[in-house]
């Protein structure tokens, strides 16, 4: 009976020592990555404009003349699956209230887009090119980061987030004389995994010849962040 009575004993010492609810101790921080890169992806814009009181002659004109820039940009290298020829875009100036004076009845627009890798010395051969071009058009760039660039910075930017976040978790426990166990929860950022790719436009006009690369423009270096809150238990 003595021994029966010791086990009950034992039995319900346990279950209540270890029926207890037990709040987990934690710390959160909040780790912040970021970095700076140069764009590597480039789109170029090149613009065409053609004037005549007959509609058809406009059509005429900007056809001959994005042929004239599919062909060159071809030649320089470009393949036809990065060239886009964008659709006529033609404006009726008798259909103003108040046409506008000294104007041909119809002014059209025709764009070609191209799309690449950006490279600084084969930019500046075709940039020195558009600027000394016999149709004189008018010409931009716009540059971001390419697919593949965009997943190498976000691993990059979620790493640096991650030391970060460790680095001030461990400051933490240190002065307050407490071990760090376990990471409980990871809550990513408004930016999640997916950098803000801010682009950057650079206008040219035909009259700016660029008789030396160092005079060319260069792919912009641009600002990148990620944050993240870690949540770590400590004992």
């Amino acid at each position: 009976m003595k021994q029966l009575l010791t086990i009950i004993l034992a039995t319900t010492i346990h279950s209540l020592v270890f029926g207890q609810e037990t709040k987990t101790q934690e710390i959160e921080v909040l780790g912040v990555g970021k970095l700076t890169t140069k764009a590597d992806y480039a789109k170029m814009i090149i613009s065409l404009t053609a004037d005549s009181d007959d509609r058809s002659e406009v059509v005429r004109k900007l056809n001959s003349d994005s042929e004239t820039i599919r062909k060159d940009l071809l030649a320089y290298g470009f393949k036809q699956d990065q060239i886009t020829v964008t659709d006529f875009n033609i404006n009726d100036n008798n259909s103003y209230r108040r046409p506008p004076k000294g104007r041909k009845r119809f002014e059209g627009y025709r764009g070609v887009l191209v799309k690449y890798n950006f490279d600084y010395e084969f930019n500046a051969k075709v940039t020195e090119h558009l600027a000394t071009h016999p149709l004189r058009p008018y010409f931009k760039f716009e540059f971001e980061l390419s697919e593949s660039k965009k997943e190498i910075i976000r691993k990059e930017l979620m790493e640096k987030a991650i030391i970060d976040a460790k680095t001030k978790a461990e400051i933490i426990a240190n002065s307050s004389n407490v071990k760090l166990k376990r990471i409980i929860k990871i809550r990513y950022g408004e930016q999640s995994f997916t950098p803000n790719v801010e682009v950057n436009t650079v206008d040219l006009v035909t009259s700016m010849v660029r008789p030396t690369l160092a005079q060319v423009i260069d792919s912009p270096s641009i600002d990148y962040g990620e944050t993240i809150v870690v949540t770590w238990e400590f004992e």
